[in-house]
């Protein structure tokens, strides 16, 4: 069973304003249904071929706490995530999830005053990725803020890849 985000907002203004403005139609094709993890990998299944390089984001609201609910999740679906981006990590043992995905380098930016925070991106091992700095903002005392940015390469197809708080 799928829900339509609009059955849980009942306002569907701020996506209709959106989408009146926006000069592509990407925004028509995306779809804001909650689903399985069937409904999921069925969606993903018919268009598996066509994906150049597959992200998952989540804020985690702490990573400590819920590495295992997202294992598990990660585990359930079929599509093999590329890179998994995670907001909101927190600074709780931060250091004992580098081997929480086999296969994967875990990159992250906590935050400088706080235990709440931060930004993690897990990348394949497979693709070639380095972190850089060339984006990195300077978090301040008036504007707090965590962020991690990679140059990764898939083929012949490179990509920036950032993640913000």
């Amino acid at each position: 069973m799928t829900y339509d985000r609009s059955d849980v907002f009942k306002n569907r203004e701020f996506y209709d304003h959106l989408a009146s403005i926006s000069k592509s139609d990407v925004l028509h094709y995306l779809n804001f249904n909650y689903s399985s993890v069937t409904e999921f990998d069925s969606a993903c299944d018919s268009i598996c071929d066509k994906i150049a390089l597959s992200i998952f984001h989540l804020n985690i609201h702490s990573l400590n706490k819920n590495c295992l609910d997202l294992y598990q999740f990660i585990q359930s679906v079929t599509l093999d995530f590329d890179v998994i981006v995670l907001s909101e990590i927190w600074s709780y043992n931060i250091d004992l999830y580098h081997n929480l995905f086999v296969d994967y380098t875990l990159y992250y930016d906590l935050p400088l005053s706080s235990c709440v925070g931060g930004v993690s991106i897990y990348v394949k091992n497979t693709l070639n990725q380095h972190e850089t700095t060339d984006f990195k903002m300077d978090s301040t005392d008036d504007c707090r803020l965590e962020n991690i940015w990679l140059e990764i390469s898939k083929g012949l197809q490179k990509y920036v890849i950032g993640g913000l708080l």
